[in-house]
Order: C-alpha cells, then sequence, then structure tokens
C-alpha cells in the first residue's frame, strides 16, 4: 500500500474502536494508542467521525510496537467485530437474503470498512472460495492486518448465519503455517493448506452460501443499501485520484467513455492513470462499471426510464448485457430491483 494511498482513503471510525478497545484492555493508554496519528479519543468514538486510512495505520504501528506485529495478536482483534460494528452496512448485510447475497454487498460497499484487505469472492465446484490478499500491505503491519482479516471473516460469517459451528472447510495459507496463532485453530478448526502465493483463501461448502439469513427482510435491506450507497459516494468523491475519476465519470456517463480520454481530460499518461489508480486500490474498469450501476440504480428507483433505456444511455450493446452486468453487481435483475426499491419507498 503506497502512502499515496494511505493518505487519502477516508474511513469511518469503527475499527479503530476496537484497536483502541483491545489496546487499553492490554494495558495501554488511549494517548499511546493515539500517538502522531492527529485522531483524539472524542473523535474516534464520535460515529461521524471521517478519518483517513493513514491515521488507523499509525494507531495499529502504535498497538504492534508494544504488543508485536503477530498473526494472533490481529486475530485477537478480530474476532471481536460483529455485523453491527458496520452500522447500516451491517444491517444491510444481515437482512439480505443470504449469506452469498450478505456478503456481495459487503464487498459492494467495501470502502464503508476501509480497504486495507484486498477480498475477492469465485465459485469453486461445490466451494465458495474468500481470496484474502495481503501482499500489498506494509510489511511491519502486515501479519497483524492478515490475524484481522482472517478472524473478522469468521467471526462475521457465523454472525450473520447465527451459527455456532464452524463454517469453512479449508484455509489457504499466505504464510508459513507456524506464523498463525493457536487461536485461529479455534475459528478454523479446518483443513490447512500450504499456499503457493501470498495471498489466503477461505473455502466454505456452497450450500452455505444459499441458506436463508434469520433476520432477512427485503424492504429493510433495501433501505439500508440506499443509505450504504449514498454513504459510499460520500467517502468516494473526495478520495484521491480516484474521487476526480469519479467525477468525470459522472459527467460524461451519457457518452462513450475510454480510459484514453479520461487520462487526457486529467493531463497524464494512460500508464500514469492506471498506476496512481492502483495505488488506491482501484482501477479503471472498476470505477466505470461501478458508477454505471450507480447510475442505473438510481434511474431504476426515481424514473419511470425503461429497462432498455437505462441500457442504451449507459453504453450497453442491448437490455441482455446491462441485464446480465446489472444482476452480477446488484443479485436481482433491473424490473426486480425496481419493484424492491419503490415496495421499500411506500
Amino acid at each position: 500500500m503506497s502512502h499515496e494511498y494511505q493518505d487519502q482513503a477516508p474511513l469511518h471510525p469503527f475499527s479503530v474502536q476496537r484497536l483502541l478497545d483491545y489496546g487499553m484492555a492490554c494495558g495501554l493508554t488511549a494517548s499511546q494508542l493515539l500517538s502522531n496519528s492527529g485522531l483524539s479519543l472524542d473523535a474516534c468514538r464520535d460515529p461521524q467521525t471521517i478519518l483517513l486510512a493513514r491515521q488507523e495505520i499509525q494507531v495499529i504501528r502504535n498497538l504492534v510496537a508494544r504488543v508485536g506485529n503477530n498473526v494472533g495478536v490481529g486475530a485477537a482483534v478480530g474476532i471481536g467485530y460483529k455485523a453491527t460494528d458496520l452500522g447500516m452496512l451491517g444491517l444491510a448485510m444481515m437482512t439480505s437474503a443470504t449469506l452469498r447475497h450478505a456478503v456481495r454487498v459487503g464487498l459492494r460497499y467495501r470502502d464503508l470498512t476501509g480497504r486495507f484487505n484486498i477480498i475477492h469472492l469465485r465459485d469453486e465446484a461445490d466451494y465458495c472460495v474468500l481470496t484474502l490478499k495481503c501482499d500489498h500491505l506494509p510489511a511491519d503491519i502486515e501479519h497483524f492486518m492478515v490475524g484481522r482479516g482472517l478472524a473478522s471473516l469468521a467471526t462475521l460469517h457465523s454472525n450473520l448465519l447465527g451459527a455456532d459451528e464452524p463454517l469453512f472447510a479449508r484455509l489457504v495459507l499466505g504464510f508459513a503455517e507456524k506464523a498463525y496463532s493457536p487461536l485461529l485453530k479455534v475459528h478454523f478448526p479446518c483443513e490447512w493448506v500450504a499456499g503457493t502465493n501470498a495471498d489466503h483463501e477461505l473455502w466454505i461448502e456452497r450450500h452455505w452460501y444459499e441458506q436463508a439469513l434469520p433476520n432477512a427482510n427485503a424492504v429493510t435491506a433495501a433501505l439500508c443499501e440506499q443509505e450504504c450507497l449514498r454513504a459510499q459516494q460520500a467517502l468516494l468523491d473526495v478520495r484521491g485520484l480516484s474521487g476526480r475519476v469519479r467525477h468525470y465519470i459522472r459527467q460524461n456517463l451519457q457518452s462513450s467513455l475510454s480510459i484514453d480520454q479520461v487520462a487526457g481530460a486529467l493531463h497524464m499518461s494512460v500508464r500514469t492513470l492506471r498506476r496512481k489508480l492502483d495505488s488506491e486500490g482501484t482501477c479503471w474498469r472498476e470505477l466505470l462499471t461501478r458508477m454505471k450501476m450507480e447510475e442505473a440504480e438510481r434511474l431504476l428507483t426515481r424514473s419511470d426510464t425503461s429497462v432498455q433505456e437505462v441500457a442504451t444511455r449507459l453504453g450497453y450493446s442491448d437490455r441482455t448485457a446491462f441485464s446480465h452486468a446489472f444482476k452480477q453487481n446488484c443479485d436481482l435483475s433491473p424490473d426486480a430491483f425496481r419493484q424492491l426499491r419503490r415496495l421499500a419507498e411506500t
């Protein structure tokens, strides 16, 4: 993770609150944990605070400097995470129809949780696989971040399902096995496999992802997602170069956009644009797709524009191509999405 990305990524304070809780339980003071971060204890306890990624990283560095940069410390912090820590995003996930939908909602609005650990979801035969990418992280906090990421994912999955039993079937390791804490054995009493790269993989049997959640409520989930979308837009629009790119895309969605066009408008080469977006944890294709989907959601919710016209406005070749892209992003067809959002507003 580059310093540029650390400086420019705005975050909500829930994870810093967890760091403070853990550090103070270990006997550290708030002053020690917040040293050189520019944060006050009151600001960290205020849910309206927006802090920068570099500030959370400084708090993590203050913590690991005193208790150690290891997977076990990260796991001890991560097991304290709950869906409710995520605020409106947590409620959107809890009220989703299935665990798969909840995870996709979490990934769709991942900017509301911070983007230190990059997570991808894929299907693999009878399994769903979450890949946790961490090799971009600073070495002095990487082990901590891996432990926190793995433990929080395990806890969150169990929390959403209301299940006490272990859910994961396999953990593919990105580090040598001796680097892992016995604490993780409690949450992953499954097959541990040495990986071939720095990525970590969590394998879970597919049937868990198709299971209905106990708090599923379509109307509440739709309302919460609307709020998540607004909150994420507000965060992204102030983020460095990606914020400028988002602004340009928003102003030119009605035209055919290319990365060459955007790079020229921002007075830089395509190569430089790609490199800088990568340093902020995103890419051109992701930004363009997300902006198109945000505009599609707006049009489907707030207007009577036909699905065909929405597809045309956003540059899709036909309604079928747009519907496929929309369903991949939202787990609903455009028509079903419109119906659900209108139901939520009545």
